[in-house]
C-alpha cells in the first residue's frame, strides 16, 4: 500500500510538470465523459429511473393493440371493459383505472388558474403503495361508477399544498374548486410523487366519474388506462395468459351493438396485452427516447476518439521519457512496476477529467430537459446525478483510464534508447488514427444526417399555409362549461366577427388542434353500408372558412358554413388521400361515410392532403368534422390568418375575450413558434450532433498533429541528412503531408462503409435523408480533408525549417 501511494504522489509531480499537456488532456476527458454523463442522465430519468412507488417491479400496463393496424397499436380500456376485467381475473393483487393529463380550471385558496388534473378508480394510492402525507386517498367507497356520482373529495399533490396552501397542516377538510365544482381536500401526496405520468405531477386527483372537464360520454368508449400489480405468485407470462384466456367472454359483454360489420371485425382484432409500467410513462420519452439512444452512441464514439487522442499523448510522454524507463530497468524495475506507473497516471487525468465532467453533465442534463419541456404545467423531472448516474460515471472513468493507459504500457518501442523508425514516432500511435478518423467520419456524416433532415422538414411543401397564423387556445372559463349548448353558435360567429374586425387581420375560423401539434388523433372511417375494409384516418375540427384560412385547395364540393350546427345533418370534409381511398372511382361529394361512433356523415368536400399535423406525414389521409356540430369541444383553438405580424393581434383577441365571458387565452402561439417547437426535437438533435461530429473532428485534428509532430521530432536527424544531400524545404513537407493523407486515406475507407451502416441505423429518426444523398458523404469528406491538411500544416513547416548544419554539428 506504501509503494502505491508513492507512485501517486510520483505520477502527481510527473504530472505537473507538464501543465499544458496536462490541462489539454483533462479537458478533453471533461468534454467527453461530461457528454457522455449528461447524456445518459437523461435516458436514465426518461427511461431507466422506476417510479417513486412500493415495488415498481410488480406495476404492469393493461392495454390492447390492433396488430393489423399499426399505424394505430395500441389503445386504452373502456370502463366496462376494466369492470370486465377485473371481476375475471386471479392473478393480480390490484387494479385501478386512471386517467391524466387534462387541463382543468382549479380554485386554490383564492387563486384560480389552470392545472393538471387525474381522475382516478379506488384503488389507485393502494396499489401503488405509497402513504399520504397529510389525511387519506381516495377510496372505492369514494365512487359510485354505475351513477356517475362519486364523492366530492380531492387529493392534492405535495407543490400544490406547499404553494397554494403554504403547507398549512389543517389543509384537510378545506376546499378546492375544479370546474367551480367545490371539492373537500381529504389528502396531500407524499413529496416526490408525481403519479404515473414522469414529467409532470396532478395538482388534483379525483374519483373517476367526476363531472368536470375529465369525463366518458359513453361506457363503450376507449379512454381509461388500466394497471395492476402482479401477485407475488404470478409471473408476467402467467397473468399474460389469463387475460387472453378471458378476453373474448370481455369482448362480448363490452362489444358496442351498433357496430358495423367492417368495425366489428377491428374490434375483435384487438389483443389484450400485459406490460411493464415500473418507469411509468412520458411524454419526453415517446419524444426523445429514440434520439437519445443515437447520442448516446455518438458520445460512446466521441470518447473513444478523446481516448485515442490521450493514448498518443502518453505514448509522447512514454518517448520523452525513455532515457528515464531504460535507467530504471536497468536498476531492477520490473516491467509491470513501470506499467502500473503509467495506469496511474492515466487514472488520474481520467479521474480530474471526469471530477469536471459531472459538474459539466449536471449544468448541461438540466438545461436540456427544460429546453425540450413544453408543457402547460411545470415540469417535475429532474436529471439528477443519482446511483445509476454516478456508476456509470465511475465505469467511464475507469474504463478511459484504462484504455488509453494500456497503450504506451505495452508499446515496448518507447523504451528503446536507440529506436529510430523510418517513419518515425510510434507504430501504436500511427494506426490509432486512422480509427480516429472513421468514427469522426461517422460522426460527421450522422450530424449531416440529422441537419439535412431538419431543412427538409423546415422547407417541405406542407400543403397548406404556413406563415400569418396566430393561434388562440381557447379555456373555458370557471362555470361557462354549462353553457356548451345554448346559443354555442352565435356565441362563436360573434366571436369571429369581433376578431376579424382587428385591423390586419384577414380570416378567422377554429379548429380543435390547430395545424402544426406533434399529434395525430387517428380512427377507423369507412363508407355507410360498404363491407371494404375501413381506412385510418385522421381527426380534426373544422370551423366555416378553416380551409381558405390555412390556404388549402377545395377540390370538390363545398366548406363548412355556420348552417352546419349540431341540429343539422352530420356532415364532414376529406381530404383528397382518403377520397381515392374510400371512393376509387371517385364521386365521393354527397355519399356516406361511418367515423368513431358518428354514424352516416355526409361527405360535403373534399381538400387537398396536407401534413397539417406532422412534417413527417406525407399526405396523410383525414377526416374533418364540423366545429360547430362538436359543442362539447368547448376547449377550442381561434385560428387567426393577418396582413403583417401575426403576434401583434394577440393583445387585442385577449381583450374580445374577456369582455365576452366565456373564454381566456391558455396560450398564443404564432404558426412559427408553433413550428420552432415542433421542430424541437430536430433542433435540438441536430445541434448536439453537430456540436459532438465538430468536436470530433477536432480531437482527430489535435491527434494527428501530435503524432506528426511527434514524427517531425524523431526524425530530425533523418530530415536534416536529407535536406543535406539536396532535399528541399517543399519535398520535406509533402513527405509529411504525404504521411498524413495515408493516415487520412486508411481511417477514410474504413469510415465509409461504417457510415452507410450507421445512416441505415439511424434511417428512421432522419427525414429524406440518407449517407446515399449526392452531398452527404462528399461534404463529410472535404470537411476532413481540409481539418486534416490544416492540422499537417504546423508539422511539415517545422520540417521544412529544419537546419541540416544544427542537426549535423558535432
Amino acid at each position: 500500500m506504501q509503494g502505491l501511494a508513492n507512485d501517486v504522489r510520483y505520477s502527481l509531480r510527473q504530472l505537473a510538470k507538464n501543465p499544458v499537456t496536462t490541462s489539454v488532456a483533462i479537458v478533453s476527458l471533461m468534454l467527453g465523459i461530461g457528454a457522455n454523463t449528461a447524456i445518459f442522465s437523461l435516458i436514465n430519468a426518461l427511461m431507466l429511473r422506476p417510479l417513486p412507488i412500493h415495488d415498481p417491479g410488480q406495476l404492469v400496463r393493461i392495454s390492447l393493440s390492433e396488430p393489423k393496424n399499426p399505424a394505430d397499436r395500441e389503445k386504452d380500456l373502456s370502463l366496462a371493459m376494466f369492470q370486465q376485467v377485473r371481476s375475471r381475473q386471479s392473478v393480480f393483487a390490484s387494479m385501478f383505472a386512471w386517467s391524466g393529463g387534462g387541463i382543468s380550471n382549479v380554485g386554490a385558496n383564492g387563486s384560480k388558474y389552470p392545472a393538471s388534473v387525474s381522475t382516478v378508480s379506488g384503488e389507485y394510492f393502494s396499489t401503488l403503495g405509497i402513504p399520504p402525507h397529510l389525511g387519506r386517498f381516495i377510496l372505492p367507497t369514494d365512487l359510485a361508477l354505475e351513477t356517475g356520482q362519486p364523492a366530492a373529495v380531492a387529493v392534492i399533490d405535495y407543490q400544490c399544498w406547499k404553494k397554494r396552501y403554504d403547507a398549512d397542516p389543517a389543509v384537510i377538510g378545506k376546499t378546492i374548486l375544479v370546474e367551480d365544482r367545490p371539492l373537500t381536500i381529504i389528502g396531500v401526496a407524499p413529496e416526490g410523487f408525481t403519479g404515473l405520468i414522469i414529467d409532470s405531477a396532478a395538482e388534483v386527483t379525483v374519483p373517476i366519474g367526476f363531472s368536470g372537464r375529465t369525463t366518458y360520454r359513453d361506457r363503450k368508449q376507449l379512454g381509461l388506462e388500466v394497471y395492476a400489480r402482479l401477485n407475488a405468485t404470478s409471473p408476467m407470462e402467467q397473468a399474460q395468459a389469463q387475460l387472453e384466456s378471458i378476453w373474448p367472454g370481455v369482448q362480448r359483454e363490452t362489444m358496442p351493438a351498433d357496430l358495423t360489420r367492417p368495425e366489428r371485425d377491428i374490434y375483435v382484432q384487438r389483443r389484450i396485452v400485459v406490460k411493464t409500467a415500473a418507469t411509468g410513462s412520458s411524454f419526453l420519452r415517446q419524444q426523445y427516447g429514440r434520439p437519445l439512444l443515437i447520442l448516446m452512441a455518438m458520445v460512446c464514439a466521441l470518447l473513444l476518439i478523446a481516448c485515442v487522442n490521450l493514448a498518443n499523448l502518453m505514448l509522447a510522454r512514454a518517448a520523452a521519457r525513455k532515457s528515464e524507463f531504460a535507467t530504471r530497468l536497468a536498476l531492477g524495475a520490473t516491467r509491470w512496476r513501470l506499467t502500473r506507473q503509467i495506469l496511474i497516471e492515466s487514472l488520474l487525468l481520467s479521474a480530474a477529467g471526469a471530477s469536471l465532467g459531472l459538474l459539466l453533465a449536471r449544468f448541461a442534463g438540466e438545461y436540456l430537459l427544460s429546453t425540450m419541456w413544453s408543457g402547460f404545467v411545470p415540469l417535475s423531472l429532474g436529471a439528477g446525478l443519482d446511483l445509476r448516474v454516478l456508476a456509470f460515471t465511475v465505469l467511464a472513468t475507469l474504463s478511459t483510464g484504462i484504455l488509453f493507459g494500456l497503450f504506451p504500457a505495452g508499446d515496448l518501442a518507447a523504451f528503446r534508447e536507440n529506436s529510430r523508425s523510418v517513419h518515425g514516432g510510434s507504430r501504436t500511435g500511427r494506426w490509432l488514427i486512422p480509427v480516429q478518423i472513421a468514427v469522426s467520419l461517422v460522426l460527421v456524416v450522422t450530424a449531416l444526417l440529422f441537419v439535412r433532415s431538419l431543412h427538409n422538414l423546415r422547407t417541405i411543401d406542407l400543403g397548406f399555409r404556413n406563415e400569418g397564423i396566430l393561434m388562440v387556445q381557447l379555456f373555458p372559463q370557471t362555470g361557462s362549461e354549462a353553457q356548451k349548448m345554448p346559443g354555442h353558435v352565435s356565441y362563436y360567429r360573434e366571436l369571429a366577427g369581433r376578431v376579424l374586425a382587428i385591423p390586419g387581420v384577414e380570416a378567422v375560423s377554429y379548429s380543435h388542434m390547430g395545424p402544426l401539434l406533434r399529434y395525430e388523433s387517428t380512427s377507423t372511417v369507412s363508407e355507410t353500408g360498404s363491407q371494404q375494409t375501413p381506412a385510418t384516418a385522421v381527426f380534426e375540427l373544422a370551423g366555416p372558412g378553416f380551409f381558405k384560412l390555412a390556404g388549402m385547395r377545395l377540390q370538390a364540393g363545398r366548406d363548412f358554413s355556420w348552417a352546419d350546427a349540431e341540429t343539422a345533418p352530420g356532415v364532414a370534409v376529406i381530404s383528397e388521400s382518403l377520397a381515392r381511398r374510400l371512393f376509387p372511382s371517385g364521386g365521393a361529394v354527397g355519399r356516406r361515410i361511418n367515423y368513431r361512433d358518428r354514424k352516416g356523415l355526409e361527405v360535403v368536400g373534399v381538400v387537398n392532403s396536407a401534413s397539417l399535423w406532422m412534417p413527417e406525414s406525407r399526405s396523410p389521409m383525414a377526416v374533418y368534422l364540423a366545429f360547430l356540430q362538436e359543442p362539447t369541444f368547448n376547449s377550442s383553438m381561434l385560428d387567426i390568418r393577418t396582413h403583417g405580424a401575426a403576434a401583434g393581434t394577440a393583445d387585442a383577441v385577449k381583450q374580445i375575450l374577456a369582455s365576452m365571458g366565456r373564454h381566456y387565452a391558455l396560450r398564443t402561439q404564432t404558426i412559427e413558434e408553433r413550428s420552432d417547437r415542433l421542430l424541437a426535437t430536430q433542433r435540438i438533435v441536430a445541434t448536439l450532433a453537430s456540436f459532438y461530429g465538430s468536436l470530433a473532428m477536432l480531437l482527430a485534428a489535435i491527434g494527428l498533429y501530435g503524432v506528426l509532430s511527434q514524427a517531425v521530432a524523431r526524425r530530425t536527424a533523418e530530415i536534416g541528412i536529407r535536406m543535406a544531400v539536396g532535399a528541399r524545404p517543399n519535398e520535406v513537407s509533402w513527405m509529411i503531408v504525404k504521411d498524413a493523407m495515408w493516415m487520412v486515406l486508411t481511417g477514410a475507407i474504413a469510415g465509409i462503409p461504417a457510415s452507410l451502416a450507421v445512416s441505415r441505423l439511424v434511417a428512421g429518426s432522419v427525414f429524406g435523408a440518407s449517407a446515399t444523398d449526392p452531398g452527404i458523404i462528399p461534404i463529410s469528406l472535404g470537411i476532413l480533408g481540409i481539418t486534416t491538411l490544416l492540422a499537417a500544416l504546423v508539422p511539415a513547416r517545422r520540417a521544412a525549417g529544419v537546419s541540416p548544419m544544427k542537426v549535423l554539428k558535432v
